[in-house]
């Protein structure tokens, strides 16, 4: 039952986190989600 998957964007530029990879994004989106 795949759906969308939002991906919130680093608001801060010291920011050490990271909305997604792109190897997840294509693991999401071979799942069937659109991302």
């Amino acid at each position: 039952m795949p759906g969308t998957i939002f991906i919130p964007r680093e608001i801060d530029a010291i920011e050490s986190r990271v909305g997604a990879s792109p190897d997840t994004v294509k693991r999401l989106v071979g799942l069937g989600f659109d991302v």
